[in-house]
């Protein structure tokens, strides 16, 4: 007696064999002459008899199918598989439509975080390039495609999209573009990037590209959807790559370090930690335009937050998509680049802050500063009488000096040493805390003052270390400060080195000036000032004759040419003549000059013409001058 359901089986493995074998000729017909031959082994007869090998490819499919109903293909591989349908039974016709149902996923393309495209098309070893693009070309329209990295490998033409719509589009024509053969066009599509390949060949092409793309009017590098260019579509070449970005920084470092603007719109950048050296490399980027790229989160921009940006374009990326609120997007991206004053080609004034100010270029410090140029002549005269007899064996004529009713402090600190002349007399707020000391130190009436600058110590000033600042003029003050070096002569081999700084307040005072307030500060000099001080040699002025008309010693009396329209304006009569020199004192000091500057005696001699015949100033005025070689060479010819 037959079992039950043995007819069934029967015509199931009957019918399943005629309908496999129609459906694979009718599908692959035109792949017979390479596939149909080695493609599968097939032990039909022994399975079907006892019914084992159905179910068991009955449950492989089944399982297959339930893998893809809960998840999905992430490598967006879209491909056709035929799996053969089982009629006749219930279990068949279950099969089928799950066959039905998986070749329908296996075809589906999902968006690639690379967002490259492969697309390859089988059997294309006797059509060219030209033909295989034509035609899906004349399919897609009105859309259009650039095909990259196109190549023939043995009989596939393999080429690559950045498009994902139009990757779609392409797939969606597999087997529906008939050849001239009368064969089906097989059109696999998958998510995937070229392979990549860094060498000098692909260097020396970016270069060139560079090179093409730079505008040095502005010195800008126009790096728009760089893999796209037509000189590049040979070779691989995304900037998304992070290896291929720190190659083309590299590039651009090396042969346009000056740029000022980049643009990188369009090139799938989606991570910037290795741009994190542009900064370092391209300092002097201000302008970058970064649209259309695939940047998530503004966490993405902080590798570049060293970049001096005032323009910044993030338009098309999905970062500027979360959020909804456009001023809180505008500060987001602001805590990042705090000096940026344009963003999404949209201008908007500075944060108000209280930041510092941008740091500016300061000019160059000058030795010194007057307030008024045309007070250089009393205040260099007033300073060469006051320190010629301060530095003198008897300091009592400044007296005339000094105002009837001068004040004049003394302050001291000393590093490496106790000194105890200075500690008597010190007014050093910090040593001198009580108020009795305080007033004790402060010396009031000139000859408290005079009497008081006799005790100190005998002194030798440098006046080529002096700086001198006027920081205030008029026809009844003067503010003046005076730095410098000077040693202190009390016999000792090696005498001790001081700094000072000296501030007086000068007042007219009947055909001169006097000093109201003196304060005198001596501290231990640098190591600096020691070793550039007493360079130059210090030779003794010749002797000036002064006109009996002249009262007071010390008292500088200024001519109307230097004097403001309201400065108190000697009469004649007591106007000093001016020093006379001998020839042979002159011709003197021209041999010097010559011999501490090298110079010949004809420009040794204009020199001290023009510094009054005043040895240390003109070698203070040659020294400047020759260190910003302004000295012509004709001056040392001899």
């Amino acid at each position: 007696m037959p079992k039950r359901g043995g007819n069934r089986g029967n015509s199931s493995r009957g019918g399943s064999w005629n309908s496999t074998h129609f459906s694979s000729r009718f599908r692959d017909d035109h792949d017979d002459r390479t596939k149909d031959s080695t493609r599968r082994v097939s032990f039909k007869t022994n399975q079907n008899r006892h019914g084992g090998g159905q179910k068991l490819k009955n449950y492989e499919l089944s399982v297959r199918a339930h893998l893809l109903d809960e998840d999905v293909d992430m490598s967006g591989l879209g491909s056709t598989s035929h799996v053969r349908t089982v009629r006749g039974g219930r279990r068949g016709e279950r099969h089928e439509g799950r066959n039905r149902n998986l070749s329908q996923l296996n075809k589906k393309l999902f968006p690639g975080p690379a967002g490259f495209y492969e697309v390859t098309i089988l059997y294309m070893r006797n059509y060219s390039k030209e033909f295989i693009i034509k035609t899906i070309h004349s399919r897609l329209q009105p859309d259009s495609f650039q095909p990259l990295y196109f190549k023939l490998d043995q009989d596939k033409a393999i080429f690559y999209v950045d498009n994902f719509p139009v990757a779609e589009k392409i797939l969606k024509l597999d087997r529906l573009i008939t050849l001239p053969s009368g064969h089906k066009m097989i059109i696999k599509v998958r998510s995937g990037i070229p392979q990549l390949t860094i060498n000098d060949e692909l260097r020396t092409k970016m270069t060139a590209v560079f090179a093409k793309r730079y505008i040095p009017a502005t010195k800008a590098l126009n790096l728009t959807s760089l893999h796209t260019d037509p000189d590049l579509s040979d070779v691989y070449c995304s900037l998304a790559r992070p290896q291929l970005m720190i190659e083309a920084i590299n590039i651009i470092a090396s042969s346009i370090p000056d740029l000022q603007a980049l643009n990188l719109d369009s090139n799938k950048i989606h991570i910037t930690d290795h741009m994190k050296c542009i900064p370092e490399k391209l300092p002097n980027i201000k302008v970058l335009h970064l649209r259309n790229n695939k940047l998530s989160h503004t966490s993405r921009l902080e590798s570049l937050k060293k970049l001096p940006l005032v323009e910044l374009v993030l338009d098309g990326n999905p970062l500027k998509g979360k959020f909804r609120d456009p001023n809180l997007y505008m500060r987001e991206i602001r805590k990042i680049f705090p000096k940026l004053v344009k963003l999404d080609d949209k201008e908007f004034p500075p944060e108000i802050s209280f930041d510092l100010a941008e740091a500016v270029d300061l000019p160059a410090p000058k030795a010194s500063f007057l307030v008024n140029a045309g007070a250089e002549d009393i205040i260099r005269q007033f300073l060469q009488q006051y320190f010629c007899i301060y530095d003198s064996d008897s300091r009592q004529p400044l007296l005339d000096a000094y105002h009837e009713h001068a004040i004049m402090s003394l302050s001291a600190y000393f590093t490496n040493e106790r000194n105890a002349v200075y500690n008597k007399i010190n007014r050093n707020l910090y040593r001198c805390k009580d108020s009795e000391g305080r007033c004790r130190t402060l010396k009031e009436g000139r000859l408290r003052v005079v009497s008081f600058l006799t005790e100190l110590p005998k002194t030798q000033h440098d006046p080529t270390s002096f700086q001198v600042d006027l920081s205030f003029f008029s026809s009844v003050l003067m503010v003046l400060s005076v730095t410098g070096i000077f040693k202190e002569l009390n016999g000792e081999h090696d005498p001790p080195i001081r700094a000072f700084h000296r501030t007086m307040i000068i007042v007219p005072a009947g055909s001169g000036f006097c000093i109201r307030n003196d304060e005198l500060c001596i501290v231990s000099p640098t190591p600096s000032q020691v070793r550039d001080a007493f360079k130059a040699p210090l030779i003794p002025a010749p002797a000036v004759v002064p006109t009996p008309a002249v009262v007071p010693t010390a008292a500088v009396v200024p001519t109307p040419a230097v004097v403001p329209t309201a400065a108190v304006v000697p009469t004649p009569a007591v106007v000093p003549t001016p020093a006379v020199i001998s020839d042979a004192a002159k011709q003197q000091l021209v041999q010097q000059l010559s011999a501490h500057t090298n110079m010949n005696f004809e420009w040794s001699e204009k020199c001290l013409i023009e510094t009054n015949w005043e040895l240390q100033r003109a070698i203070f005025v040659f020294t400047e001058l020759n260190k910003e070689n302004k000295v012509p060479p004709e001056a040392f010819s001899k």
